[in-house]
């Protein structure tokens, strides 16, 4: 059992390392289609054609409000756009690291990205340990990163 819950821990990694790819796709697609005149910018009018837009899609019946009912429909195609979504991920991820042909994913075959970013990014004099003082600095470097956007 705590295998299985590894493996399962391990492909959720993955399943996150891949998504993060695919979610600046998605991220740069939701930027052009709301960049609606093409300047490079998002602007007020935009956001508020955008929201109408949406509005309008949820609106099925024309009258210019929504009901439970619309809001229910209208959040259940988001939520199978999402899972259409998960389901290419996942196809692609075990057509992309299943080396052996089977359809499966062994561990033998999991890379281990996390690990691999985790010391890239932390292990700062390369011994292949990082240190508290190490986590700490990447920690507090990241609050900077971040404070700065």
């Amino acid at each position: 059992m705590t295998q299985t819950r590894f493996i399962a821990a391990v492909l959720a990694g993955a399943v996150m390392v891949a998504g993060a790819a695919s979610a600046e796709t998605r991220a740069d697609k939701m930027f052009q289609k709301m960049d609606s005149n093409g300047d490079g910018f998002i602007d007020r009018a935009e956001v508020a054609a955008a929201q109408a837009a949406r509005f309008a899609a949820s609106d099925t019946n024309g009258d210019g409000a929504l009901s439970e009912e619309e809001m229910a429909a209208a959040q259940a195609k988001r939520q199978e756009k999402r899972a259409e979504r998960l389901e290419k991920r996942r196809a692609r991820m075990i057509e992309r690291m299943d080396e052996n042909g089977d359809g499966l994913i062994q561990k033998s075959e999991m890379p281990n990205r996390f690990a691999d970013r985790m010391f890239k990014r932390m292990d700062a004099d390369a011994d292949g340990r990082i240190s508290k003082a190490e986590m700490e600095t990447a920690r507090a470097d990241l609050k900077k990163w971040r404070k700065s956007e």
